[in-house]
């Protein structure tokens, strides 16, 4: 799997691209996932894309872009699940995994694992690919991230970091780790924000019943 938005391409460029990369699938008989910005005309769009060698693909466009950064981008309007390999696979976008709709739209196609390039900016890589982990501890699924100027990272469905890397500025990084990726049905997946609507719930319940509560006033000794 390789990052985020490493290269841009024309609807021309990209049918050579797409060449390569499927006889790269074949001869290696492995899958690749790859993230490239698409131009086609005046639309871009910030895609990753999945080669496997019996010469299918499966592509995803970016749902949640960054404001200012990417608005010249296209959006995304669904989800990629993969069934490949007796397992479920889906993908996601870096900025994707700041949002937990992602995580619970993923969680409720029952996605043992979940693909993700990413770009960081450096000072954030440990943070973003421990947000993204979080995804998935509430929806039940193992993440694999590459993420240029981050961390390369594999996490289970508990949140366990399996294995982890820093990129190394501009030499080739690479991760290499075997783990099974499973799905487990949670509370959070089933029942959604309930814990944090009880505590604001409550929270307002309390400062209700402060504020009401007369303030003493004078000295309780006299």
């Amino acid at each position: 799997m390789l990052p985020e938005n490493i290269a841009q391409f024309s609807k021309q460029e990209y049918a050579t691209i797409q060449k390569m990369l499927h006889a790269f699938a074949q001869t290696h008989h492995t899958s690749i996932l790859v993230g490239l910005s698409h131009k086609h005309g005046e639309t871009v769009s910030n895609q990753a894309t999945l080669f496997h060698p019996d010469q299918t693909e499966h592509a995803y466009t970016k749902r949640h872009l960054i404001p200012g950064l990417e608005n010249a981008y296209t959006k995304g309007d669904s989800l990629t699940k993969i069934q490949k390999y007796d397992t479920n696979w889906g993908i996601a976008i870096c900025k994707d995994l700041d949002f937990v709709d992602t995580g619970k739209d993923y969680g409720k196609r029952s996605i043992n694992l979940l693909l993700v390039p990413a770009w960081d900016f450096g000072d954030d890589a440990y943070l973003h690919a421990r947000m993204a982990t979080l995804r998935g501890v509430e929806s039940g699924f193992a993440i694999a991230r590459s993420s240029r100027n981050g961390n390369l990272s594999i996490s289970d469905n508990r949140g366990r970091i399996l294995s982890e890397t820093p990129v190394n500025g501009d030499a080739f990084t690479t991760l290499v780790h075997t783990f099974n990726a499973s799905h487990t049905p949670t509370l959070y997946l089933a029942l959604g924000d309930w814990l944090g609507w009880a505590c604001l719930i409550t929270s307002l319940v309390s400062l209700k019943y402060v504020f009401k509560k007369p303030l003493m006033q004078g000295d309780p000794n006299k």
